[in-house]
C-alpha cells in the first residue's frame, strides 16, 4: 500500500515542528540570590493585536508604569520589564496570591505573607498584515525574610497579571483622543 505524498509530508512536519502549544523549556536567570528557574511554556499566551509593534511598544510603556514596575529591560520594540524586583503583599493592585500561587502554611497563602522576587517580562512580536502577538512572562520565589533558614518557595503564575496588562494594553491602543 502506497501512503501518499501529502500525508508524509504532513506528518514530518507534526512530528519535527514545535507547534504553538507545544511546551518550550526555558531557564530563567536567578533572582538576587534565588537560584535559576527552569519552565515550561514560559513564553505565556500569545495573543494577538490589531496595532503595529511601536504602538503596542508604547502602551506597553504606559502599562507598566501604572502597575508601578519600573523596566530595567528595556528593548524597542520587542521587550520591556524587569527580570528583578520584588513585592509583598499586592502588585498592580491586586493581592499577591491573585497572581502567583506558591504554597501555603497556617496563616494563609505565602504569596500575601512573604516576600516575592518576581520578573516580569512582555515580549512584542511582529506578524504580517501590520499586526502584532504580544506575550507576558511572570515567575516568583516566595521568601521568608524573617525565617532566612527555611527554603524558598517556587511560584506559579496563576495568569492574572498576565491578562491584566493585556487588557491594560488594548484599552490604551484603543483610546481616542
Amino acid at each position: 500500500m502506497k501512503i501518499p505524498f501529502a500525508l508524509v509530508t504532513f506528518l514530518a512536519a507534526v512530528t519535527t515542528a514545535p507547534l504553538a502549544g507545544q511546551a518550550r523549556k526555558f531557564v530563567w536567570p536567578g533572582i538576587r540570590g534565588v537560584p535559576p528557574t527552569e519552565l515550561l511554556d514560559t513564553m505565556g499566551t500569545p495573543r494577538e493585536v490589531p496595532f503595529p509593534v511601536a504602538r503596542v511598544f508604547s502602551a506597553l510603556e504606559k502599562v507598566y508604569a501604572e502597575i508601578k514596575v519600573k523596566p530595567e529591560v528595556y528593548a524597542p520594540p520587542e521587550q520591556i520589564g524587569n527580570q528583578a524586583f520584588y513585592a509583598r503583599g499586592s502588585l498592580a493592585g491586586r493581592r499577591m496570591s491573585s497572581l502567583l500561587e506558591c504554597g501555603g502554611g497556617m496563616t494563609g497563602p505565602y504569596a500575601d505573607d512573604y516576600r516575592i522576587y518576581m520578573g516580569l517580562v512582555t515580549f512584542v512580536t511582529p506578524t504580517p498584515g501590520n499586526t502584532s502577538v504580544v506575550r507576558s512572562v511572570l515567575v516568583g520565589s516566595a521568601i521568608n525574610v524573617t525565617e532566612g533558614v527555611r527554603p524558598t518557595q517556587k511560584c506559579r503564575s496563576s495568569g492574572e497579571l498576565e491578562l491584566k496588562i493585556h487588557e491594560m494594553m488594548v484599552k490604551e491602543l484603543t483610546k481616542t483622543e
